[in-house]
């Protein structure tokens, strides 16, 4: 699946992404974190690393598909040190 975005963007200081702002209710003391990406730097640097000799676009990252696999990290390394599951509460993109 591809994810695009318009190469131009005017006048914007980020995208919003509400999808994740209040999807579970009860958070229980559960770490909550929001999550800033900068997207360009993030495509470009996955498309370098990830994908060298492929086309750029071909490394697009969803960014709340990017939290949830973030959360899930998080919540492993918690779970092992006994600390509480980690949720990603919010998704800003730049």
């Amino acid at each position: 699946m591809h994810v695009f975005l318009p190469a131009v963007l005017r006048d914007w200081r980020g995208l919003f992404l509400p999808y994740m702002e209040g999807c579970i209710p009860d958070h229980g003391g559960r770490q909550r974190f929001a999550l800033v990406i900068d997207y360009q730097n993030v495509h470009l640097t996955a498309a370098d690393v990830f994908l060298p000799d492929q086309p750029r676009e071909d490394a697009l990252i969803h960014p709340v598909w990017f939290a949830e696999q973030l959360a899930r990290a998080k919540s492993a390394a918690n779970a092992r040190k006994g600390y509480p599951e980690a949720i990603a509460a919010r998704v800003e993109v730049y």
